[in-house]
């Protein structure tokens, strides 16, 4: 992974997680709990996947 955003519902990022050199990755979303979110993940070979989280 290169990178990893959060977005709120209406797209406004609000966190962006850079320089990833592992495979797996854990992040704290207990401050966003009461939303719904949009997890975008940017691959080292540039794919772009774009997942909801309720």
């Amino acid at each position: 992974m290169e990178q990893v955003q959060l977005y709120d519902f209406q797209g406004r990022l609000l966190k962006t997680i850079k320089d990833i050199q592992q495979h797996e990755l854990s992040v704290n979303i207990s401050e966003f709990a009461d939303q719904v979110l949009m997890v975008s993940i940017l691959t080292a070979s540039q794919q772009k996947i774009t997942k909801k989280i309720l």
